[in-house]
């Protein structure tokens, strides 16, 4: 705070009563309006955030926000698209994971699957199948059948093998397989044991059980 000015020097005594209260008056109110200017001066000054003030001026609340909103930036970041004046780029592709696999084509589900593995179960009855795709099951375990019977008395073809095989234009002829081995060749090679045929003696695994259904009806009851 702004120190005040000595008071005025007292009138001499040889002056009159009424000059002498005048000019005290005077000097009184004189002085009393120089303290409180220099007063409110100081006062606004300290108030006022542009103005001057030393210390508490550059602590002033515009400042502080500003520090605040200042963002550091790791060194070697490239300055912003702004500060560029680049166009706006899109969001980063580390955002958003991006499938790279191939599209699939829908058209491909109103294509007939393979005749084998739309095949019937046990308890379907087979007058609801389609005729040409019964046709095609019948030939596919007459094959297979016939096939089978080459083999030796410990040996059998492997199911899943043929189906996946049959109806190629190079089809390749099985290789039999050792009956008590048939189930570490399904799960090595096709992912899964599959289904095993209830027919005792029979160590035929199919990836279906429709494919056992069909297997049991043109393989086992046909022989009967």
């Amino acid at each position: 705070m702004a120190t005040l000015p000595p008071p005025p020097p007292a009138v001499e005594h040889r002056e009159g009563a009424a000059a002498r209260a005048l000019t005290s008056l005077s000097s009184w109110i004189a002085w009393v309006c120089q303290g409180a200017y220099e007063w409110l001066a100081s006062a606004v000054l300290r108030l006022c955030p542009w103005g001057g003030g030393g210390k508490e001026a550059s602590d002033k609340p515009s400042d502080k926000s500003r520090k605040k909103k200042k963002k550091r930036k790791p060194a070697g970041q490239k300055p912003s698209n702004k500060a560029r004046g680049d166009k706006p780029r899109t969001k980063r592709c580390n955002d958003f994971p991006v499938d790279l696999r191939e599209k699939r084509n829908d058209s491909e589900d109103l294509l007939p699957t393979q005749p084998w593995l739309r095949s019937p179960s046990p308890h379907q009855n087979l007058r609801d199948a389609d005729p040409s795709e019964e046709d095609t099951v019948k030939l596919l375990h007459k094959s297979f059948k016939t096939e089978a019977s080459k083999c030796q008395k410990k040996y059998t073809i492997c199911l899943m093998c043929f189906i996946a095989n049959f109806g190629e234009k190079n089809q390749v002829r099985p290789t039999p397989i050792k009956n008590e081995e048939m189930e570490s060749h399904c799960y090595q090679y096709h992912g899964r044991r599959g289904y095993k045929c209830t027919t005792k003696g029979c160590y035929v695994r199919a990836k279906y059980q429709g494919d056992i259904g069909s297997h049991i009806l043109h393989y086992h009851d046909s022989k009967k």
